[in-house]
């Protein structure tokens, strides 16, 4: 849902901007969102050798950092006012969004094997799909419902800000 609404969350941000301002806004926060997206994938590979080879540890535990980065982001959600702090938000994001999606198939042949491994990795990519448009869906009517019609363009435009 993140990033389907990052560019509404950077216009409602930026109300009384210049298009042009918001727009190259936008494409940061993609920008931003996509390369720690990739960085927390390396990242996790390493991690995980090193907690499975250097500590003798279960690759189970590299849950946590995703999933604290991802508390984290939702803390943060709530406290970000400007849109100069969102691109805070957008790096914890996608470094824990590439964590999990790096580490789940590790965890399925660690736990699993081999034998059941596409079984199981296509039924974990299919599993965001009810959540996804439910959420999506909940914050898109969210944004509507307090955006009034801008008569001379025609479209919705939220003017609450942070609100």
């Amino acid at each position: 849902m993140y990033i389907y609404s990052v560019g509404y969350m950077v216009k409602s941000l930026l109300q009384g901007e210049d298009d042009l301002f918001i727009q190259r806004e936008q494409q940061f926060q993609v920008s931003i969102l996509s390369i720690s997206n990739c960085a927390g994938r390396l990242l996790s590979g390493i991690v995980g050798d090193l907690l499975s080879n250097s500590f003798k540890k279960s690759r189970g535990w590299i849950l946590l950092i995703p999933s604290s980065c991802l508390f984290l982001v939702q803390i943060l959600g709530l406290t970000i006012v400007k849109s100069d702090k969102l691109w805070i938000n957008s790096v914890i994001n996608g470094v824990g969004y590439g964590f999990t999606w790096s580490s789940i198939p590790q965890l399925l042949l660690d736990f699993f094997g081999v034998q059941v491994f596409s079984f199981s990795w296509g039924f974990i990519n299919l599993s965001p799909i009810i959540p996804a448009y439910f959420f999506t869906h909940l914050f898109g009517s969210n944004y509507d419902k307090n955006s009034p019609l801008d008569e001379s363009t025609n479209t919705k435009v939220c003017v609450k800000g942070v609100q």
